[in-house]
């Protein structure tokens, strides 16, 4: 039998396989990659047809719903799913949050933010939610967030990010350098590593301008 090595929600179609690669054969193959015992991404794909019809007409209710079914099931996979399969989550998470609650947004940011493999394009949306409920877990935690995309965040959010930010394990001086070209000020000079991030990007009694980046 022939599986399924990547669906595309936006398609609707198999990549890496031959044949026409339609919905119903996608349902009824197994991705390629699985060999755990008695693991099936079955329950997965048999959401799809579902999933298509709560983004084109569900309600928000529907929405969450959905949402924590797919969070279920991603938390209880999550060792044993492939590139593909993650990017197939990554695709239906960030199709289910652009119309629902920040409740619900915090739900699943919480839910990912310590996964090593968490699906990185809805970790960056979630990240960059003007709701720090929403935001901070992965601004605090996740691992598959890039120095990038922290800067592109301290670039832009307000304080509750930049404080969140401080929160991570580590720093890098191209994090830490942000809150200087906005005009935090800073409650303490650089000293070490995780200190001095803590005392620059997150000043206790300072400020931040609005954000501006760097030209040079």
């Amino acid at each position: 039998m022939i599986g399924c090595a990547e669906y595309s929600l936006s398609s609707k179609r198999c990549k890496g396989r031959s044949g026409n690669g339609n919905r119903s054969s996608v349902i009824r193959n197994r991705p390629k990659g699985l060999t755990i015992p008695d693991y099936d991404m079955g329950d997965t794909l048999s959401l799809i047809p579902e999933l298509e019809d709560v983004v084109q007409r569900g309600s928000r209710a529907k929405r969450r719903e959905i949402l924590q079914r797919m969070t279920a099931l991603f938390l209880d996979g999550a060792g044993h799913y492939n590139d593909a399969h993650v990017g197939l989550f990554d695709d239906v998470f960030s199709l289910l949050i652009e119309e629902i609650e920040s409740k619900a947004r915090a739900e699943l940011s919480r839910h990912l933010a310590p996964l090593t493999n968490a699906p990185v394009n809805v970790l960056r949306t979630l990240a960059n939610d003007d709701d720090i409920t929403v935001a901070e877990p992965v601004l605090k935690l996740s691992p598959r967030l890039a120095e990038t995309d922290l800067v592109d965040i301290a670039n832009t959010k307000g304080q509750e990010h930049l404080r969140a930010i401080s929160e991570r394990r580590a720093l890098g001086e191209a994090v830490t350098d942000v809150p200087v070209r906005r005009g935090c000020s800073p409650r303490s000079p650089k000293r070490s590593a995780r200190v001095s991030a803590r005392a620059i990007i997150a000043p206790r009694n300072g400020s931040c301008s609005a954000s501006a980046r760097s030209t040079g």
